[in-house]
């Protein structure tokens, strides 16, 4: 592990490493500490011409490594387990026969990341500290409830910039602003003008770069919600579930891996009940 900052920023990253080895040498036997493909990285504080943003590539065929722009903030932490959730799943699924079924389809892969973000909830005091650690898991699972309307206007606003391409700019802040009356109906920006006035949009670089890639988050998340709540009842059996998806890589299409990890399907009616139930509970008692 590499950081660009000594002292306490560098032991927060071994800190955060020590959380990804500790899940993978104690959840998965076949792996072992001389070849976690997850305790790779290289960790860099943004300066001047540095962007803030996470990488992973697989390196001479076996290992996984993840390079990643830190912050400071809550943020860092969500980054890191849940690219690591990415890249242990492609340590998991090395030994599969075909190249191609290493890496599943977009909105399988999400599974593996955002999972692992609440998965690894148990280890957040290694991390925050102790008196911090539930803070964290619940502002956490705040901002993942939060995420979900937000990601579903993200898709919507693609499908109507699509279908009218000669929009102009403030006909684009309009439609944005119609959909968030629709899905974010509590959003309130103050004296913020340009999200005011319908641009907030623009701050989703997805939605430039990678059309209509955004849905696949809440389909994602719809899922890790699901073993959230088992890690609730079951924490070994969730991981155990968890880790044999991983293995799974690519080999089916997005709802036959959603099935075989006895997971419901984010399209069924009704989905979300358990999920929300349970943190009604944590959230408001």
């Amino acid at each position: 592990v590499t950081s660009s900052r000594g002292g306490s920023s560098a032991r927060g990253a071994s800190r955060l490493v020590y959380v990804s080895l500790d899940l993978a040498v104690r959840c998965s036997s076949s792996v072992v500490l001389e070849s976690v493909c997850c305790a790779v990285g290289t960790f860099l504080w943004p300066g001047h011409g540095t962007a803030t943003t996470d990488y992973g590539t697989r390196i001479n065929g076996q290992l996984m490594a993840r390079f990643a722009n830190f912050t400071g903030t809550h943020g860092d932490i969500a980054v890191f387990t849940h690219e690591m959730g990415h890249a242990f799943q492609n340590w998991e699924s090395r030994d599969l026969p075909a190249i191609d079924c290493l890496w599943p389809s977009a909105e399988a892969a999400e599974i593996h990341s955002m999972s692992l973000e609440f998965l690894t909830y148990p280890h957040m005091a290694l991390l925050v500290g102790p008196a911090a650690a539930e803070r964290f898991c619940r502002m956490h699972l705040e901002n993942a409830l939060a995420f979900l309307p937000y990601g579903v206007c993200v898709d919507h606003f693609q499908h109507e910039v699509y279908a009218n391409p000669a929009a102009t700019p403030a006909e684009r802040h309009a439609i944005w602003q119609r959909l968030e009356r629709i899905y974010l109906p509590w959003a309130d920006y103050g004296d913020l003008a340009y999200p005011a006035k319908g641009g907030l949009w623009q701050a989703k670089p997805h939605i430039y770069r990678s059309p209509f890639y955004y849905i696949d988050y809440t389909l994602a998340l719809a899922c890790a919600l699901q073993f959230w709540v088992r890690a609730g009842r079951d924490a070994p059996g969730a991981l155990a579930d968890y880790i044999a998806l991983c293995g799974r890589g690519g080999s089916q299409p997005f709802l036959g891996l959603v099935q075989s990890a006895g997971l419901a399907s984010p399209f069924e009616p009704g989905t979300l009940a358990g999920a929300v139930a349970a943190a009604e509970q944590v959230l408001l008692g």
